[in-house]
């Protein structure tokens, strides 16, 4: 899915200095808040009307989205990972 969306696009996953268009992924977050994000990006919970991002709900079907997360969970990140980024917005 992380192909098939063009996901790379605006999220870079092989440098983690490059935030590029959008955040780099990796170690961003935890699965359960992975997997809402994904779902629905535009959420007050995360970027309300800030974001720029497509949601995947109805888009993906649960096994995509379940294999997206566990794809982007493998992706080097910092210690945080399991913390999920806490949105003011």
């Amino acid at each position: 899915a992380y192909t098939a969306q063009e996901c790379f696009a605006c999220h870079p996953i092989d440098d983690p200095q490059d935030v590029g268009q959008a955040p780099n992924l990796a170690g961003y977050g935890s699965a359960p808040w992975l997997r809402a994000f994904l779902e629905a990006p535009d959420h007050g919970r995360f970027y309300a009307e800030l974001n720029e991002m497509p949601g995947y709900r109805g888009e993906l079907s649960p096994a995509e989205l379940d294999a997206l997360v566990a794809y982007v969970r493998t992706l080097p990140g910092d210690a945080l990972a399991d913390v999920a980024p806490v949105s003011s917005r």
